[in-house]
């Protein structure tokens, strides 16, 4: 957010929904190269552990902007619906 701070934060969402899904893409043949399943955890497992150490230490955290958003609507119901869809 700190990059465009005009976006609201459905792009934000969004944008940053696509750039994870890109790097996960991008990253996971690089951890499939260090990471020998004989021995060491899945691949798969090591990114998305790698990912959420990342997720948990954001600030803002995402919810904390997605709760702040969703008080600056009018019909929250309705901007919950647009963000789930928006993905």
């Amino acid at each position: 957010m700190a990059e465009n701070p005009d976006k609201t934060v459905l792009e934000w969402a969004s944008s940053f929904f696509d750039s994870t899904e890109a790097l996960v893409r991008e990253q996971l043949a690089w951890f499939k190269s260090v990471f020998h399943p004989a021995y060491d955890s899945p691949a798969g497992e090591n990114l998305v552990q790698a990912l959420l150490e990342v997720h948990t230490s954001m600030e803002p955290k995402f919810d904390f902007c997605l709760d702040a958003s969703i008080k600056q609507q009018g019909e929250p119901i309705a901007y919950l619906a647009q963000v789930s869809s928006s993905r």
